[in-house]
């Protein structure tokens, strides 16, 4: 069946209102000398700001579930010791200090390190004064007591540091933190952004969107079937990804597509995907986009197919396929018989952290899905299943499961192993249209 979708369109002149960005405190105010409680890991616990004066001081807003909060936090401590005397950091988090010291001994361990910075934790004091909404979220302060900035992560390196010791700060890319949209993923993105179309009742339940970055909105894709009485759809939102991540969930669906398993064949592949290096608020206003497709729930199977089509409309410059290719691949297998993963039953669950990962009544499709997307999508080479096992599993396994060596040692208290060989997967492709093609 064809659905017939009316797209709708926005020219350049037609923008979202632009959300305030939070300010409370700002670069080049002077931080009044409060009192900081809750503080580990220091001489006792509490301090005054002022106690860090003479120094740099680095505060860093981060949270335990932030994965690129907790990758700099060796990078910070290998930073520190690089710019002994000259530097501080200090990691500040709302959660409770249960929750965060125990994280940090494991990590330490985990990484051969003994993290000893001040660990402000439950803290509202800080957060008021600087408020935000994306980790990580770094303050500079000058050894005088005075904001000289307010970046991401990107900017946390030794040649930014030295930069700003040599007074040089005006290199240093801020960060803009928008105040995100009141958004109920319930209610449909294109009303969020422009009120009601005149021109499209939204009960007809067939509409497509698609727009240029919109500040304040999280990036990220949202599949969900509403019943209520307003809407009866089944509705894919996108906010703010790259036509990189566009073309994954289209043509993956609910197949995640390992990075392993897409060619991107783009002269300038800043235009197509992010990487650590360009992610930034610039990057983010040119480079990323927003998609909404509303169809009845009886038609949500052609949903991934309109989508293709949809981007294909939208991006002109860009060609992506998907075709059946060998590659060189993990491959998941058993090593005997013996079925030591049965699952004894109970509330499926499949629960991953820093320090490992446990499947409980799952099927092992669940495990090589995480695998690929949260531990091996940086891989050259993507994880899949031969082993032919269909019933839901039990299995734990312990310690840093992003390193293969280890993660087949856990594997082999099942009977389970990856090895190394040529496989035929599906690959995405995306590449350039020829200027007649795009014209």
């Amino acid at each position: 069946m064809t659905v017939s979708l009316l797209t709708l369109l926005f020219s350049n002149n037609i923008t979202a209102q632009k959300p305030p960005v939070l300010s409370n405190l700002k670069v080049g105010d002077t931080v009044p000398d409060v009192e900081i409680l809750n503080i580990h890991n220091y001489k006792s616990n509490s301090a005054k700001l002022s106690d860090f004066r003479g120094k740099l001081l680095i505060i860093d807003f981060w949270g335990t579930w932030c994965a690129s909060c907790v990758s700099m936090i060796p990078e910070m401590e290998k930073l520190q010791k690089q710019f002994n005397g000259k530097v501080q950091f200090l990691p500040v988090t709302g959660q409770k200090a249960e929750v965060v010291l125990p994280f940090l001994e494991k990590l330490g361990r985990q990484n051969g390190s003994n993290f000893k910075f001040p660990e402000v934790v439950q803290d509202t004091i800080l957060f008021n004064m600087f408020p935000h909404n994306l980790y990580p979220h770094y303050v500079w302060i000058s050894p005088a007591g005075k904001v000289l900035a307010i970046t991401g992560y990107d900017e946390i390196n030794s040649k930014s540091i030295s930069r700003v010791l040599d007074n040089n700060v005006k290199e240093l890319e801020q960060k803009s933190d928008y105040r995100q949209f009141d958004y109920d993923l319930a209610n449909p993105l294109v009303e969020l952004l422009y009120g009601a179309p005149k021109n499209i009742t939204l009960s007809q339940k067939r509409y497509s969107f698609f727009s240029n970055y919109v500040p304040g909105l999280p990036a990220g894709y949202h599949l969900e079937n509403n019943d209520s009485l307003r809407l009866n759809d089944w509705r894919i939102t996108c906010t703010n990804m790259s036509p990189f991540w566009l073309f994954r969930l289209a043509y993956g669906g609910s197949h995640y597509i390992p990075n392993a398993c897409i060619d991107i064949k783009v002269r300038d592949t800043v235009k197509v995907r992010d990487t650590k290096a360009i992610f930034g608020k610039r990057w983010l206003e040119h480079y990323t986009y927003c998609y909404e497709l509303s169809l009845p729930s009886e038609l949500k199977q052609e949903a991934w197919e309109i989508m293709q089509k949809d981007l294909e409309y939208n991006l002109p410059d860009l060609n992506a396929s998907i075709g059946k290719q060998q590659r060189l691949c993990y491959v998941l297998v058993r090593t005997s018989q013996k079925d030591k993963i049965v699952s004894k039953g109970g509330t499926p669950i499949a629960d991953m952290n820093e320090f490992g990962y446990k499947l409980g009544n799952v099927k092992l499709k669940r495990l090589l899905s995480d695998l690929n997307f949260w531990y091996y999508d940086i891989s050259p080479y993507c994880l899949i299943d031969e082993t032919g096992y269909s019933l839901p599993a039990d299995l734990v396994l312990n310690g840093n499961i992003s390193d293969m060596d280890h993660l087949n040692k856990e594997l082999n208290k099942y009977d389970l192993k990856f090895i190394k060989k040529e496989a035929e997967v599906m690959v995405l492709t995306i590449s350039e249209k020829n200027k007649s093609m795009a014209n």
